[in-house]
């Protein structure tokens, strides 16, 4: 598990990047993005499913240990991307009178939870597709 919660921090951290910086360059002040472009949401499922398979083939982790070895990573990258995001959001309306943290956290960690735990999903199905019946 100790290598799920470092890839699902370097995920939430790549992600917290990108996203800062969609939303640095947008030039808009007014509003914030979870995913500003279509490159900080296509990396979650690629970086997802390269981490299961590098998991998958080194580690020779199937079945129900790569599932959950795939919601490990999602969990850790969207706590991770949700912290992150909370703080953004309390920077970038800082001249707000509405405290934005609490609703930051949770309008960002959901898209992220269904992103990450749906590339975990499909990872693993496509994994346990290719497992011949007499390698387990």
């Amino acid at each position: 598990m100790k290598k799920a919660n470092i890839l699902g921090l370097a995920l939430g951290v790549m992600v917290s990047a990108v996203c800062f910086l969609g939303n640095a360059l947008s030039g808009d002040a007014h509003t914030l993005s979870v995913f500003p472009d279509i490159l900080t949401l296509l990396i979650v499922p690629v970086f997802v499913y390269g981490s299961l398979k590098w998991s998958h083939e080194h580690d020779r982790i199937s079945g129900d240990a790569l599932h959950q070895f795939g919601r490990r990573v999602g969990l850790v990258a969207t706590f991770t991307f949700a912290v992150f995001f909370a703080f953004l959001a309390a920077f970038w309306f800082r001249h707000s009178s509405v405290w934005w943290t609490p609703a930051a956290f949770v309008g960002s960690g959901l898209p992220m939870l269904v992103v990450t735990l749906g590339s975990a999903a499909w990872s693993t199905r496509r994994f346990d597709r290719r497992i011949p019946a007499s390698a387990e």
